[in-house]
């Protein structure tokens, strides 16, 4: 064993021993150095690893709610198309109704449903309608008046299939008739003379004549208005190819207009 000079062993043993609780304090200290070291970059590989799952859920979410939002879009879009079907069905039901109704004998019984949405209106047309399975294609539009006093009721005249080989200009009689639907038969009967040149397939002007107060609004909508059943108006019309008198026809309204239009003629006259 060293002596130091002027030191005796004993004290040399004292002085030496701190030295070795430092140098064990240093090494645990550098263990617990590496121990945080290795701590951190556990954390810093899961903060990695949680930044990248957060990232990952961003993504999903954004691109859930683009889903959402576009199943969303689809679900509007089938609202709006079953709409738009509904009312293609309900078109496609009106025009079998039309279809149905449609004559060739010169004359058109035009049923109006919903008489007092009529006021709600600036016009409504009637279905088409023939001459004869050859003849003149024709309609009725009514509209309220200038002063939305009276319904006026007109007539025109289509271009139609046959034109070439008709007569033109059309120039005959039109007789009106909205018909009082109950027994006491006070219907309205008026007539004008049409005159209508062969209509044009080149616009879309259609040329109406007519009677702008065929019908008062007080008289329609009076109480109990025999013109009105369960909110249905009834209107007639008919081209008066034979020239015969009112009074003629005036009697043929109130015959049974389940029969044909031949046979109320033959027996009108």
């Amino acid at each position: 064993m060293e002596i130091i000079p002027g030191v005796k062993s004993e004290d040399s043993q004292v002085t030496k021993l701190p030295l070795q609780e430092i140098t064990s304090v240093a090494d645990a200290l550098f263990d617990g150095i590496h121990v945080l070291r290795v701590d951190i970059n556990q954390l810093s590989t899961d903060s990695d690893e949680y930044k990248r799952t957060i990232e990952n859920l961003t993504r999903d979410f954004s691109s859930l709610a683009t889903t959402v939002q576009s199943q969303n879009e689809i679900i509007d879009q089938n609202k709006a198309n079953q709409d738009t079907l509904g009312q293609d069905v309900k078109q496609m039901k009106q025009n079998v109704i039309d279809t149905r109704l449609v004559s060739n004998d010169g004359t058109l019984v035009w049923k109006i449903e919903n008489v007092k949405e009529l006021l709600t209106k600036l016009f409504i047309f009637s279905p088409e309608f023939y001459s004869s399975a050859f003849g003149y294609k024709a309609r009725l539009q009514l509209k309220l008046n200038s002063t939305n006093t009276a319904f006026g009721l007109y007539f025109s005249i289509l271009p139609g299939e046959f034109d070439a080989i008709i007569k033109f200009p059309f120039d005959y009689q039109i007789i009106f008739c909205l018909f009082d639907q109950t027994d006491q038969r006070n219907h309205i009967i008026k007539s004008f003379k049409a005159n209508f040149p062969r209509p044009s397939t080149t616009h879309d002007k259609i040329l109406s004549n007519g009677i702008e107060d065929f019908a008062r609004l007080n008289l329609i909508f009076q109480t109990n208005s025999p013109y009105i059943h369960d909110n249905v108006m009834q209107i007639k019309v008919l081209i008066d190819f034979l020239d015969l008198p009112m009074s003629i026809y005036a009697h043929t309204f109130n015959l049974n207009q389940a029969m044909s239009q031949f046979f109320i003629q033959k027996i009108a006259t």
